[in-house]
């Protein structure tokens, strides 16, 4: 059973003017004209939504690579002090036999081991793949 809804005067002449009714209540437009600015709106739409999603994180790719190569280069010089340093404190804390040949040999494998595991620690800390703030698509 369909009912109707009470349509006042004033809002009754705004649909008669406005064209002919469909089925779902909206008006349908009587000219090609009404159709065109939709489809013109439509478009800009979408070149605004492009623009969001693709030009904006472009221009601010600069700025997270520059402060990701400052953190890597300023993160690189302070492991490879803290690795030298503990080079030449194994040096010189271990007597004289640890100075031969193999025993130095394995002073210097210590060193790049930690390096090794330092490097590999920080990757696997990596969550944040996309530059959106907020952002944590994996």
């Amino acid at each position: 059973m369909m009912t109707r809804m009470k349509v006042s005067g004033t809002n009754r002449r705004a649909l008669q003017e406005a064209g002919p009714v469909s089925a779902t209540n909206f008006v349908v437009p009587e000219n090609k004209a009404a159709t065109d600015d939709d489809m013109g709106s439509v478009i800009d739409y979408v070149k605004s939504y492009a623009r969001q999603e693709i030009v904006t994180p472009v221009q601010n790719a600069p700025r997270w690579i520059g402060f990701g190569l400052g953190g890597a280069l300023m993160f690189g010089i302070g492991l490879m002090f803290v690795v030298l340093g503990a080079l030449r404190f194994m040096q010189t804390a271990f007597p004289a036999e640890f100075h031969r040949v193999g025993w130095s040999l394995l002073m210097y494998s210590i060193g790049i081991f930690v390096c090794v595991l330092v490097i590999a620690f920080g990757l696997k800390k990596i969550k944040k793949p996309t530059l959106e703030k907020g952002s944590t698509k994996q």
